[in-house]
């Protein structure tokens, strides 16, 4: 009877013993985050620092923690911004206290694209761009540009003496060289009078002019 006293003793005690481990077992529950508005793709996060992507799914222990959503976040062409949190927050981070399932929602907008650029100012003809050159040079009529602004827009035609023309909105702007009616190897303002004043150079009028008219900065002369 002693024995069995002592037997029973010892399985009590090892029973206890695998008990109290149970028993003090720090509890785990499922964390969910999801991320709304992007059209299913997934977006980085950080979970206490470390790097994540939604849809977010796992079994953590009991406690706190970190969610770090980007403001701002770039899928394919689109931009996203974050919005709120299903919780009302509008803070990017959010802290969790883990203490049973938890499900997040993340909720992004989409940013409007900017919108198109104005059309450019509509390009000077060959008519006004002759003029300036001859009220300069042969003094007849008063100038609209400056011989000041001639010049630099020349220098910044000539730039393009040896390389493909700039894109001008589609149109195709003649090669520089083709302007150097002397062969001087540069354009200068003396070829533009020229072409300008001579008939015989009457098919280089509307390209030298959207020459002019792309270093002003307008857009191209078209009849």
């Amino acid at each position: 009877m002693r024995l069995n006293k002592i037997a029973l003793g010892l399985t009590t005690l090892m029973l206890t013993a695998l008990m109290i481990p149970l028993a003090f077992a720090q509890p785990t529950w499922s964390l969910n985050i999801y991320s709304l508005g992007v059209g299913g793709a997934a977006v980085p996060f950080t979970l206490n620092g470390a790097p994540q992507v939604t849809p977010y799914s796992a079994t953590l222990p009991e406690g706190t923690y970190t969610v770090a959503m980007p403001p701002t976040v770039t899928i394919g062409v689109n931009t996203y911004n974050f919005v709120v949190w299903d919780g009302g927050s509008t803070n990017p981070t959010r802290t969790i206290i883990l203490t049973q399932d938890t499900s997040i929602y993340a909720h992004y907008e989409l940013v409007p694209p900017p919108p198109p650029p104005p059309p450019p100012p509509h390009g000077e003809s060959p008519g006004y761009w002759k003029h300036q050159f001859l009220a300069y040079i042969d003094g007849k009529g008063k100038p609209q540009e400056t011989w000041a602004d001639l010049v630099d827009w020349t220098a910044d035609i000539d730039a393009y003496y040896s390389n493909a023309p700039p894109d001008f909105y589609g149109y195709a702007l003649p090669p520089v060289s083709s302007l150097d009616i002397d062969s001087s190897g540069t354009f200068t303002t003396v070829d533009a009078y020229n072409i300008f004043k001579d008939k015989a150079w009457k098919e280089l009028w509307i390209g030298l002019a959207n020459w002019y008219n792309w270093a002003a900065g307008l857009g191209p002369y078209e009849t």
